[in-house]
Parts: C-alpha cells; structure tokens; sequence
C-alpha cells in the first residue's frame, strides 16, 4: 500500500523501497542466527570451530545494524514529520561498533591465513554496513525534515530538503556497493574453506518472526513492513553467501 501523498521526490521513496527489499533478505541468516545462537554454518575439518564462532559473533551486530537500516529506509518511505527542517543533514562517518572475534589457530600457517583472511573480511563487511546505515539514517532525517516543512508550509524548506535528500541517492548507492565488494570478499573467505550457510524454509519463517519482533520494538509495526515489502515477505529457503554478493 502507498504512503500518503506528499512532496517527497518519488525517486527518493522508490530507492527506500528497493533497499528495504535487499535489506530484508540479506539479514535473514544473521538475525536467525543471532536469534537462536548458533551459526547454521557446515564447514569440513577444524576449521568450522573457527568459521562457525567468527560467523556467530559477527551475526549479532548485523543484525541489529539491519534493523536500524530498515527502521530509517521505513521512516524515509512513510515520511514523519522531523524538527529542524532549515538544517541540512550531513552523513556522518561512524566506526562499526567493535566485534570480539574468536581466537585463530596456532597450527598449520595455512589455517591461521584463512582464519585471519575471513576475520578480516568480517569486519570490513561490518563497517561497509555501517556506511550504508549512516547514509540511511541521513536520508531518513532529510526527508522528516522535508515533510515537516510541507507541513508548515516553508516552500524555501521543503526544495531545501528535497535537493539534499537527492544528492544522499548516489551516496546510498556508492555505500550499497561497497557492501557489495566486502560482501563478495566474505563469500570468497567463507567459500574457500568450502562453507555453506542455508536457512531451510522452516528457519527462514523463524528468521521473519524473529525479525518483525525486533523491528516491533524499534517503533516500526508488522503492518507498516508488510504494507511495504508484501511479496518480499514470503519466506523461502535461503544460501547466505548469495545474499552476499
């Protein structure tokens, strides 16, 4: 269902829409496995003690920055009203909040190689999602700002934000993209230790609820997401590493 009518440049919505749609599907397999505690990772020989522990530590902090990213794309998309609406938003630069990651091995030099390898991917692909959030938060707040001043009936305010929150566009997609690059780094660590990550259907449905209960807590309703994201929603067995990419 469409939000209401306002002055928001229907570009800026429709990019909203699509990376909520991206992000639902890329936090499937963390919020499960932040969720439940356990990384549904299958890696062969010892080197699933260290993948299964790096991917499980690395799954709480994703999870809970994907929530956040689909909490400010959903205020960006329905547009509430934000105070300030003469000030432009900067993006900040915000460090990835540290990840205490699981001790390498102190065996072969090739195993401890591929465990610094993905640790290193690991946090690299956590501080690109913080990049995205940052952009996402900016954007949500431009946009409040821009429906605030329509409210008030500041035309000079409303072209204000309505020129910032189209120059963020090319800032969200230059972050997507970095996310992509360090995602694929990721897929690439995981897979040379010849790792799977799937969810099966039934886990994707448990993925959903867990989900929707946190975005429930962060102010955003189960009816304003599937208002949004309809078909998006359907649960589906799902390969964590495509979602990577």
């Amino acid at each position: 269902t469409p939000p209401p009518a306002r002055d928001t440049p229907q570009s800026v919505r429709d990019a909203a829409l699509a990376d909520m749609k991206t992000e639902w599907t890329k936090m499937a397999y963390p919020c499960f496995v932040a969720g439940v505690g356990a990384a549904t990772l299958i890696v062969p020989g010892p080197a699933g003690i260290y993948a299964g522990g790096t991917m499980l530590v690395v799954a709480v902090p994703y999870c809970a920055k994907s929530i956040k990213i689909i909490q400010d794309l959903n205020l960006t998309y329905n547009d509430p009203p934000v105070g300030n609406f003469t000030v432009v938003a900067s993006v900040p630069k915000t460090a990835a909040p540290p990840v205490a990651m699981p001790a390498c091995p102190t065996g072969p030099p090739s195993a401890l190689a591929s465990c610094t390898e993905l640790q290193a991917a690991a946090l690299d692909y956590l501080d690109k999602l913080q990049g995205v959030s940052d952009v996402a938060s900016t954007l949500a707040t431009t946009i409040g700002r821009e429906s605030a001043a329509g409210a008030a009936g500041d035309a000079n305010a409303v072209a204000l934000q309505q020129q910032a929150g189209l120059a963020l566009l090319p800032q969200l997609g230059a972050a997507d993209a970095a996310r992509a690059t360090a995602g694929a780094r990721l897929a690439t660590a995981l897979r040379a230790l010849g790792a799977r990550a799937r969810l099966t259907k039934p886990q994707a449905v448990k993925a959903t609820a867990l989900v929707l209960k946190q975005l429930s807590a962060a102010g955003v309703s189960e009816k304003e997401i599937r208002d949004a994201l309809g078909n998006t929603l359907k649960s589906a067995p799902l390969d964590f590493l495509a979602t990577l990419r």
